[in-house]
């Protein structure tokens, strides 16, 4: 196999929660990144982010920061501090300050990360949206609920155009804006968003994922 297709039978085994499967998967790839091209290459620090990403999944967050934080830099050190792979890499270290924690430091990581995806790729496209989503999550649970909802909701309706309705990231969006309605004493609103979220999830994901319920 070559490396990509490593990657992506790992992050197949992630998404049925075969984690022993997908770590192992994971690190077959970054070895192989590693033989070819040496660490200086960006393919590896994009694999190093996605392990990363995985050790955040399973709760290894120092392990997951420590690759994250190299990955950023070598991505920075081969494209420059504004392309979409910087901005990828921003989203991971961000959600790993946030489970810290280190709310201003997510804050600051997530609000650069959508600045370079605007100026990139756009704000109509699902990677602005999905660190819009999780920005407006980050200022939900500091308290700020106005522009969190704000924010949310301009994210929820560019992931509807652009995955549809029937995707995870489309449940996760509507399931922060029902959360955010409800501290903002909206009941009524936020009880068909609710539903909706995990009607959504269950028919993504299925009855028995962790995220239904």
């Amino acid at each position: 196999y070559f490396p990509a297709h490593i990657n992506a039978l790992a992050k197949v085994s992630l998404s049925r929660g075969n984690y022993d499967d997908a770590e192992r998967l994971f690190k077959q790839s970054v070895e192989a990144l590693l033989e070819v091209h040496g660490d200086g290459h960006p393919d590896v620090a994009i694999s190093f982010n996605n392990l990363a990403a995985f050790f955040r999944e399973i709760g290894r967050y120092e392990d997951a920061l420590t690759l994250a934080e190299w990955s950023l830099k070598s991505l920075e050190a081969s494209f420059g501090d504004e392309h979409p792979n910087v901005a990828t890499a921003l989203n991971t270290i961000a959600s790993l300050y946030r489970l810290r924690g280190r709310y201003a430091d997510a804050a600051i990581c997530y609000e650069r990360a959508l600045r370079i995806h605007a100026e990139t790729v756009g704000k109509a496209h699902a990677d602005w949206a999905n660190v819009s989503n999780n920005l407006a999550e980050l200022l939900w649970h500091v308290g700020r609920y106005s522009e969190s909802e704000q924010m949310n909701a301009e994210a929820c309706e560019v992931v509807r155009m652009t995955l549809g309705e029937h995707h995870p990231r489309y449940a996760s969006s509507v399931a922060v804006l029902a959360e955010v309605n409800c501290r903002l004493g909206r009941l009524t609103e936020a009880e068909p968003l609710s539903q909706e979220a995990v009607r959504t999830a269950r028919d993504c994901l299925g009855e028995h994922h962790a995220e239904v319920g």
